[in-house]
């Protein structure tokens, strides 16, 4: 086990004599011959003054005091291991100390998921271009996780630097972003030119003008930062590419824009490779001129291999001439009190029709009741600041309002039928601010999502205490641990009326093992778990040391979803769908020469890993694996790419060769330890 060294004081320190008094009193507490004086302004730069040199020297000749040293951490440590056997094992957790932390300047939160996500996906998307025989574009890399490690700078990431702190970091996001979606652009491209298209009938349109329609669009902050997709097909017939950057495979709902599409969007039909239909449904449509063009964008149910591809076709059925007169039904008007449902084969999701709060959300399969109702609940809580440091804490709650039973919700549009059912709802808290919600429900998904836009107005201060919008779902059943996802890996914690950080989800588990419910976002981290309820950090208004840092509009997504089987894996596999979803491309009619199938996987995975990174190699020639093992026991993996590789070896962190790894077949086998993380650099044929 490693020898660790926690600060018992605190980071920024002088050198003084009262320094050498404590030292007796510490060395027989933790059982130790020596201890380590860390000096000057803390992690904030500066290095010894000539005052600090002058006084050590001076406090090394007094009598009766500690030897004092000038030496290094590296000594400190290896002083250590002499008393090895006195010192305490911890395990577990040790600190939340500053849990506004995972809150504050939620743009900065939002910065840093989105920029991890998408570039995870990206680099996937260039290293399959690679297998694909084509060019990688993985130089751009570089550059873009300097900008997002930047971003982890100890006063930028927790949100707790100033005005121009925010801003700048926004800034270097904003470069990340535009080297993330680039090369995930070019990578499609790229493997689009090596698919064989020539199956699909697709023709030459002189007189239409989609081609380059869409560039920009949802990229921006309200689409959720997507990857590009301009549009690269004319006429009727397009043909769309389809990514799946994930280990899993992915059967769900994809949205699909098609510009200067000027067909009759009720006879839109695709096709899947095997020539299957695949179900469909109109769910927006820009008939107004965007930039010169016009789009429709489809709700589609597809399936798409993991670290693969798949491809769908649209057309326009042919028209089918009525053979009987329809009578048209009588206008009728009902109004009910029931409650608005959205539904699938899976779940079923009640809200109330006032106040769109949760009533009901019911396994189907299990026909187990998940919420206690009401759930689904935005409110509004004033934090006591009385302990300062605003952007660190966050403080007692002295006031909790549930929006959504005292604001008027307005309801504005409802379409409950079809692959993907929905209803958009909106309301005014407090004094300036708004929230506008679509909470929607897409065929096969075991999830209820929230796509929400805050137009935020409060600040806090002195008098009023701190602003927080937090979401919440009491339970329905009876839960003594939480699963949380967290950097390589997922933890149980007990109940805690704190916050606590996890990297995406918090899945209280039910105490006898039936299905339990997941709460997941796509950029916050401030979880909170009670025993009978999980809730969520949505947005603090802090006040210092930024007075103003979340004024202004807010997006983000929840997920709130029935997970029938808890063991990491599963829970994984749920989250990533809504984490990361399908990017896609159109065919270009002049390229579509290639040799690859219009379904394929590039890279086959076996064993209960977890892959956190497909990578192109720094070298640029090669692929590179990383994963971890989840489990408390060793794990066979398979690694298997289309053709056979050449070699393969197990590497350090840093890509740098530590042993051979077999090759059985196009297959990469070994065994990944428990806890473990693994680095695998396979050479391609």
């Amino acid at each position: 086990l490693p020898i660790c060294y926690r600060e018992p004081y605190w980071y920024n320190a002088a050198i003084e004599p009262d320094m050498l008094w404590d030292i007796p009193m510490q060395c027989k507490e933790q059982g130790i011959g020596c201890m380590l004086k860390v000096y000057g302004v803390g992690d904030h730069g500066g290095g010894p003054t000539r005052r600090d040199v002058e006084s050590l020297i001076e406090m090394a000749s007094w009598p009766i005091m500690p030897t004092v040293l000038f030496s290094t951490y590296k000594a400190f440590f290896a002083e250590l291991e002499q008393f090895r056997a006195n010192l305490t094992v911890l395990e577990g957790e040790q600190n939340f100390l500053f849990n506004g932390c995972y809150t504050s300047q939620a743009k900065i939160k939002l910065a840093n998921r989105i920029a991890e996500d998408r570039i995870a996906e990206s680099e996937a998307l260039d290293t399959e271009a690679l297998l694909a025989g084509a060019e990688s574009f993985a130089d751009s890399f570089r550059t873009a996780w300097k900008d997002i490690l930047f971003n982890h700078f100890h006063d930028i990431l927790p949100g707790s630097g100033v005005v121009d702190t925010r801003e700048y970091a926004m800034g270097r996001f904003q470069e990340a972003m535009a080297h993330i979606g680039t090369s995930a652009n070019l990578a499609m491209r790229s493997i689009a030119r090596c698919i064989d298209t020539t199956s699909v009938a697709l023709k030459d349109d002189p007189a239409s003008r989609s081609v380059g329609a869409g560039a920009g669009y949802g990229v921006e902050y309200k689409a959720h930062y997507g990857m590009p997709s301009a549009e690269r097909g004319m006429g009727k017939t397009r043909l769309f590419h389809l990514f799946n950057p994930t280990q899993y495979d992915y059967d769900g709902v994809v949205e699909l824009t098609v510009w200067d599409w000027h067909y009759n969007a009720d006879r839109a039909v695709f096709t899947a490779a095997n020539g299957e239909i695949a179900a469909a449904k109109l769910i927006g449509e820009g008939k107004k001129s965007y930039w010169g063009h016009q789009f429709k964008t489809f709700a589609l149910c597809a399936g798409v291999p993991a670290f693969g591809y798949a491809s769908y076709t649209l057309t326009e059925a042919p028209a089918v001439a009525e053979t009987t007169t329809q009578i048209p039904h009588q206008r009728v008007i009902i109004d009910t009190d029931d409650d608005l449902v959205l539904e699938n084969e899976l779940i079923r999701a009640a809200f109330d029709h006032e106040t769109m709060e949760l009533c009901s959300l019911l396994d189907k399969k299990s026909d187990k009741e998940l919420i206690k109702a009401p759930a689904g609940i935005f409110r509004l809580i004033t934090e006591n600041d009385r302990r300062g440091m605003t952007a660190w804490y966050v403080g007692e709650y002295a006031k909790v309002e549930a929006l959504n039973k005292t604001c008027p919700v307005r309801i504005k549009e409802i379409k409950n039928k079809g692959v993907r059912q929905w209803i958009d709802f909106e309301f005014k808290f407090a004094e300036r601010s708004k929230l506008s919600a679509r909470v929607l429900v897409d065929a096969g998904s075991p999830m209820v999502q929230f796509d929400v836009t805050v137009d935020f107005h409060e600040l806090g201060n002195k008098e009023k205490g701190i602003p927080q919008l937090n979401f919440a779902l009491p339970l329905a059943y009876e839960s003594e641990q939480c699963r949380f996802d967290v950097p390589f890996g997922t933890l149980d914690r007990a109940p805690l009326d704190y916050d606590v950080p996890a990297s995406s989800f918090a899945v209280p588990l039910a105490k006898d093992g039936t299905p339990s419910l997941m709460l997941v976002s796509d950029s916050k981290y401030g979880f909170r778990y009670t025993g009978d309820a999980v809730t969520l950090s949505l947005i603090r208004a802090s006040y210092n040391p930024d007075p103003y840092p979340e004024y202004g509009l807010h997006h983000f997504r929840l997920g709130v979803g029935v997970c029938a089987d808890t063991e990491a894996a599963a829970l994984y596999r749920v989250a990533s769908g809504f984490v990361h979803p399908i990017s896609y491309c159109t065919a270009d009619l002049h390229e579509r020469g290639g040799e690859l199938p219009l379904e394929h996987r590039f890279l086959t995975v076996k064993g209960k890993i977890r892959i956190t990174a497909l990578k192109t190699a720094e070298n640029g020639e090669d692929v590179v694996v990383r994963f971890h093992n989840n489990g408390d026991t060793a794990t066979p993996f398979a690694l298997s790419l289309a053709s056979k590789p050449i070699a393969a070896f197990a590497t350090d962190i840093n890509e740098k060769v530590l042993e051979p790894l077999p090759v059985q077949g196009n297959a990469v086998v070994g065994e990944c330890p428990p806890f473990a993380i693994r680095t695998v650099l396979i050479k391609r044929a």
